[in-house]
């Protein structure tokens, strides 16, 4: 059974548009970051030994961070102001301080956190690094992360 002309020249046709597009979307390649912005909410861990939730609510204007920091831990739920912090844009960096006073022992928390921002295929949508926490007269170091939820 022989095609007729037409359906093979439809069949040839289709054939080059979809190699054409291949080819193109091959060489596009995949797509290049858009500017780095860290506003918005994020939700990770942070590790000191064990395992607290992490919450951000993260606002950056002229490369200042504002917004606060949720720490769920097994004994208490920590919620600090941001009190200072900046984002570096050309070396997707951010580096800030939440601090807050826990109710009724009047302890102060202070958590210093760095960061990298990581690309991860449609936004940077991903932060991670190490702090110090400060509370009372003790201090210890931690790792954390966490993942953008929402612009």
């Amino acid at each position: 059974m022989s095609l007729s002309p037409i359906v093979r020249c439809g069949a040839v046709l289709f054939s080059l548009t979809l190699g054409i597009a291949l080819v193109g979307c091959d060489l596009l390649g995949p797509s290049l970051p858009p500017r780095f912005r860290i506003t918005g909410y994020w939700e990770g861990e942070l590790q000191n030994g064990g395992t607290s939730n992490l919450q951000l609510d993260l606002a950056e204007a002229d490369g200042e961070i504002v917004g606060y920091v949720r720490i769920v831990t097994e004994q208490a739920i920590l919620i600090l102001n941001i009190a200072s912090g900046l984002v570096n844009p050309e070396e997707k960096t951010v580096s800030f301080r939440a601090e807050g006073t826990v109710q009724p022992s009047g302890t102060k928390y202070s958590y210093a956190f760095e960061g990298q921002a990581e690309w991860t295929g449609y936004s940077w949508g991903r932060l991670s690094g190490e702090g110090v926490c400060t509370y009372g007269d003790s201090e210890y170091s931690f790792t954390w992360w966490a993942e953008k939820t929402a612009p």
